[in-house]
């Protein structure tokens, strides 16, 4: 299926602003965690857990990715090269879901996958400010991800 986007988000990259490694709450799937602990990932100076889990009603380990004491994610090397550790040692695809696709806002439909982008990030906020007239464009890598792509799925319904 084709991804489609506005051509003012089409030249989306990420600069390493760190807006989205300050102080939310991340997901992190078992994978995740279990790709960390093999690979033995750990940042400067961390010494506490990585990950902090609790249990569900299934028996099953709900995880999130630790913070530190400023609040920021304990991968997010604010000091340094301002990069996540997973995604420079480990690549995008290693990613938690959540940040591997923030900022973008996914809809999939009839039409294809619609991509947009949350403006909370300082970079894509700053796409607002390129002129021109809005088209509508093919979106295209590092934009568009690589599959699987998690969005809201309305191809059985009416888009939002």
């Amino acid at each position: 299926m084709t991804a489609f986007c506005l051509d003012l988000h089409a030249r989306y990259q990420c600069r390493h602003a760190g807006a989205c490694c300050e102080s939310w709450t991340v997901p992190a799937e078992p994978e995740v965690v279990a790709l960390v602990r093999t690979r033995h990932l750990r940042p400067n100076g961390v010494t506490g857990e990585l990950f902090t889990s609790s249990s569900e009603a299934d028996g099953s380990r709900k995880w999130t990715v630790a913070r530190d004491p400023r609040g920021d994610c304990v991968f997010f090397d604010r000091k340094g090269d301002r990069l996540c550790l997973i995604h420079r040692d480990l690549g995008a695809d290693a990613l938690p879901v959540a940040c591997r696709h923030f900022p973008r806002k996914v809809v999939i439909d009839g039409r294809g996958t619609l991509i947009s982008l949350s403006h909370f990030c300082p970079t894509a906020a700053a796409t607002l400010l390129t002129a021109g007239a809005l088209t509508i464009v093919e979106a295209r890598p590092p934009l568009r991800l690589s599959p699987p792509v998690e969005g809201l799925d309305a191809s059985d319904a009416l888009p939002p």
